[in-house]
């Protein structure tokens, strides 16, 4: 039987990789929703918010969200 065995450094090196890679996607994340949040309070206090803006704000926000899972399925 044949064993695989763990290199630490090897398996560390990935994983924080990985955790990288996942904060990255994250900060950018907060990023985005933080300037759609501004966008959409910027408009509301100027009276703007039209059905045409909400549902582009939304679809915004749903191609993030998209995003965010396929990085997420991508680096585990």
């Amino acid at each position: 039987m044949l064993t695989k065995q763990l290199d630490p450094d090897i398996h560390n090196k990935i994983n924080s990789e990985k955790y990288d890679r996942l904060l990255f996607y994250f900060n950018k994340t907060s990023n985005n929703i933080n300037q759609i949040a501004k966008q959409i309070n910027t408009a509301y206090q100027d009276g703007m918010i039209t059905e045409q803006r909400l549902i582009r704000w939304l679809t915004t926000l749903n191609t993030i969200s998209d995003n965010l899972l396929s990085g997420i399925e991508h680096d585990k």
